[in-house]
């Protein structure tokens, strides 16, 4: 008796509802009336009406009759149609509609259905748990639905829709739904909810406790330091400088102003940027790539470096350079040609990835020829600022004569994408740019003559150096030092089958095989490791990092060299490592705690950073 009135109490509030949804007067304008409602709504409110009435054991005439009464009105409404009102169908089809469209129907998600009514003892005295399982279900589905679809469908129910602020359940109502999900349980008996284990639900406290700052709280305390100039510390999101105003002025004019590879323009900017466009236009550039639009100088600006503070690391951002496309595919035609030359002529990584493999093909290499082995690891020091224009260009005619030697004429580029491949014919192919050996030497030397940065109120052009800031920077300084490394190579000899070596972007080391046993074969490894120090560009210098023995960090890794046989050993290491032994604490915070001020973005953007770094990490390994 309790479970009838009890499911006659739970269906009348809903009959009650859908009759007003459906009774309710219509107060729209005319172009409202005209539109028809979802007819799938109507079907759905149908079938559930329904088969609540076939699984439910309520015989109540009152339930029937009023059931009998919503279906019937339901019906006359789905089937009303303005042509059948009349008994004539208009013959007039409107400019752009057919008889017969064709409908695509979507694929709509299986629709999860309300269990029936339990009844005492079917579930074998273990209580039913549909119910539960249909909100779990619920729950997930709908966790799964942007916003916009949610409001849809709460729009489609006669549900009213909840902002944040107002969507929290109030504590009675939630142990009104607690008692009714698991209420069959409990056999009838009756349901006792401690206060305390409602509130757990609600996290009380969780502020209290959080060592986490508001927005008042922070900003009382950098009040004091508004009128500062808050730098962050190269590499380590962690720290923060504040510098007096006229420190950092001085600081970013030593860097730039008054540094020799930089001169002072006296024209303006949108008169720069015009004779650019010229120049862009009179060497065929915009066959390649578009001019960007709206483009204007970067603002350069200094981050101290974290093991020196008084040593800063020159910034100028080119994403809004007007010729940023062309250097990309400059920078990518380049880095294709030249991992496409023979590995053993030069020692750089496509990633570093890349490392565990080439260190494996070294042992192998080595192995083969002699049983020791030296290694040296070296730091090329202002490798960005220190080479000259001349060094640029003689690497690009390196490269493209040691390609046009093979027949090739060019290197085709992929739109979209990473895909590259070198072309034998000038022939045009969908959806890739086709850029020939003398196109890449007029884009760089547009980018070499024409790389504007601003500072400190002032506009300079960088006369020495690589381009600062391009996309295409770290290839040409990494094509020069390639250039470099293959005329150290071809300048051994025979002996150049000894010595093997890897480099990213600046940091470089170097392995030279010996016969254990054998006085002249070590004395000839030494003196080819320390003819390696003159490899490179003469303005470039070489810095040792190792401690002279085979032991050395490369790429956030330490490498350990041994011999008879030759072997190498990689293995991660964390930059906090030698703090951590120390009980130092963490010096390097590059993942923020989740108790930190700063958007949930960002924390969801470092976690993840992390986790791909650790993932990238054991696959090298």
């Amino acid at each position: 008796m309790r479970e009838a009135e009890a499911r006659e109490a739970r269906l009348e509030p809903r009959m009650v509802r859908l009759l007003r949804q459906h009774t309710r007067p219509s107060c729209k304008t005319d172009d409202a009336i005209g539109k028809k409602k979802s007819p799938k709504t109507k079907a759905r409110m149908l079938r559930e009406i329904r088969s609540y009435l076939v699984e439910s054991n309520d015989d109540s005439e009152e339930v029937k009759e009023e059931a009998g009464k919503l279906i019937e009105a339901i019906k006359k409404r789905k089937g009303k149609k303005r042509g059948d009102e009349e008994g004539v169908i208009s013959k007039n089809v409107k400019k752009g509609y057919y008889r017969n469209p064709v409908k695509i129907e979507e694929d709509e998600e299986e629709e999860v259905k309300t269990p029936p009514p339990v009844r005492k003892g079917a579930e074998g005295g273990n209580g039913g748990t549909e119910m539960l399982d249909l909100a779990i279900e619920l729950h997930r589905r709908l966790s799964e639905k942007k916003v916009p679809k949610l409001r849809k469908l709460c729009s489609q129910e006669g549900i009213e829709w909840s902002k944040k602020d107002s969507a929290i359940v109030p504590g009675r109502m939630l142990e009104r739904c607690i008692k009714e999900g698991v209420g069959a349980w409990f056999k009838g008996r009756q349901v006792r909810i401690e206060m305390r284990e409602l509130q757990d639900c609600y996290q009380v406290g969780r502020c209290d406790h959080s060592k986490a700052m508001t927005v008042e709280e922070v900003e009382d305390v950098m009040k004091p330091f508004k009128q500062l100039v808050a730098v962050p510390i190269d590499r380590n999101p962690g720290s923060t400088l504040l510098l007096c105003p006229q420190l950092y002025v001085e600081a970013c004019r030593a860097t730039f102003n008054r540094n020799p590879s930089f001169t002072l323009v006296q024209r303006g900017e949108e008169q720069l940027l015009r004779g650019m466009r010229g120049e862009f236009d009179r060497r065929g550039l915009g066959r390649i790539a578009r001019w960007q639009t709206g483009g204007k100088f970067g603002q350069a600006y200094g981050l101290p470096k974290d093991k020196d503070l008084d040593r800063w690391r020159p910034i100028s951002p080119a994403t809004d350079d007007p010729a940023r496309l062309a250097g990309a595919r400059e920078g990518r035609a380049i880095r294709y040609m030249l991992f496409g030359l023979d590995r053993r002529l030069h020692f750089d990584l496509k990633a570093t990835d890349e490392l565990k493999e080439r260190m494996e093909k070294i042992e192998r290499e080595l192995g083969s020829v002699a049983e020791g082995a030296l290694a040296a690891s070296y730091d090329i020091k202002d490798m960005f600022a220190r080479l000259t224009h001349d060094s640029v260009m003689e690497a690009v005619e390196w490269i493209t004569h040691l390609c046009a030697a093979k027949g090739f004429k060019g290197v085709s580029i992929c739109l979209r994408g990473k895909i590259c491949t070198m072309m034998r014919l000038n022939r045009k192919r969908e959806g890739c740019v086709s850029l020939s050996f003398a196109e890449i030497k007029s884009i760089i030397q547009f980018e070499l003559l024409n790389t504007y940065v601003k500072c400190a109120g002032s506009l300079l052009k960088q006369e020495f150096g690589i381009p600062i800031g391009r996309n295409s920077s770290p290839t040409l300084a990494c094509l020069v030092c390639a250039k470099a490394e293959a005329g150290f190579m071809n300048s051994l000899g025979a002996n150049r089958a000894l010595l093997r070596g890897v480099r990213m972007i600046d940091d470089v080391a170097i392995v030279v095989a010996y016969r254990v046993g054998d006085v002249e074969s070590n004395q000839e490894a030494r003196r080819i490791r320390e003819a390696f120090d003159k490899c490179y560009d003469q303005n470039l210098k070489l810095v040792r990092k190792d401690e002279g023995s085979n032991i050395f960090d490369f790429v956030g890794t330490r490498i350990f060299v041994q011999v008879d046989p030759i072997r190498v050993l990689i293995h991660p290491v964390t930059r906090n490592q030698t703090f951590l032994r120390q009980d130092r604490g963490l010096k390097v915070q590059s993942m923020q705690d989740y108790a930190s001020f700063l958007k949930k973005s960002t924390k969801k953007a470092a976690v993840f950073a992390a986790l791909i770094s650790e993932c990238r990490t054991r696959m090298r390994l």
